[in-house]
């Protein structure tokens, strides 16, 4: 797999509902998108979204490591399988959401050019299905979650008192 475009791009998503924490109310989500080129055109992606009070590095940091990845050596890059992508990305100096953000468009990359589901790529015998949750705030939200087909309910806790939280 030969490289030869790397470009990032900062963005701004509004949550569908705002998720509420210990740390205060988030509306959006903020990040950087790392989208990497071989010499046929594919592309893969790669998404660098630290979270502020769970991430020890920030949006900004992210965007200027992933800047200087895309400003160093990248199009010198060769690999041949998912297990060399791992080991460079274990040795690269930079924030952990720009590390995940490198891998996951190498990976991805990866898979777009041998025209598989990256669970595929991965292992062979992967499913290529996940199941996922929903979170919830209260037992309307439960009910209601249930009813639509969620299996993994997920509730966050610690918020309120705990006579509130027992109440909702």
């Amino acid at each position: 797999m030969r490289l030869r475009g790397c470009h990032i791009n900062g963005y701004q998503l509004e949550m569908k509902r705002p998720l509420k924490t210990a740390l205060g109310v988030f509306e959006h989500r903020f990040g950087v998108l790392l989208t990497l080129e071989d010499e046929f055109g594919n592309k893969g992606l790669g998404d660098a979204c630290p979270v502020p009070g769970f991430s020890k590095e920030n949006r900004i940091q992210a965007h200027q490591e992933l800047q200087a990845f895309c400003e160093s050596n990248w199009n010198e890059l060769e690999f041949d399988t998912p297990q060399e992508i791992a080991e460079y990305c274990a040795g690269l100096e930079v924030c952990s959401s720009a590390r995940n953000a490198i891998e996951q468009a190498l990976i991805d990359l990866m898979a777009k050019r041998a025209q598989l589901p990256l669970s595929k790529l991965l292992s062979g015998d992967a499913s290529t299905t996940v199941e996922t949750g929903t979170l919830i705030e209260n037992s309307l939200q439960a009910k209601e979650s249930i009813g639509n087909g969620f299996n993994t309910l997920k509730l966050k806790v610690g918020m309120l008192s705990i006579e509130e939280e027992i109440k909702n």
